[in-house]
């Protein structure tokens, strides 16, 4: 359970500091970057639970996390201008 914490809090942040850095007009406000970020780092660790082998979980868990969170941002992006 704590694994699944730790990754929508990763996802969390990351959502909150790519809205911070990037430069130009973001659709949305900070709150829906964020939340899109943790439902994607979500997403990213469900994926790693059930492709991974238990023992690379951990790792490829926080990997897929961080791109499941980058996923969730460039859909926001792109598709809801």
């Amino acid at each position: 359970m704590r694994h699944w914490l730790t990754q929508l809090t990763f996802g969390l942040s990351l959502g909150l500091a790519a809205r911070a850095t990037l430069p130009g007009h973001h659709p949305g406000s900070w709150l829906a970057a964020a939340a899109l970020s943790g439902i994607g780092a979500f997403t990213g660790r469900a994926l790693a639970a059930w492709a991974l082998p238990p023992e690379m979980e951990g790792g490829g868990g926080f990997v897929l996390a961080g791109l499941g969170s980058l996923a969730a941002l460039l859909f926001q992006a792109v598709v809801i201008r």
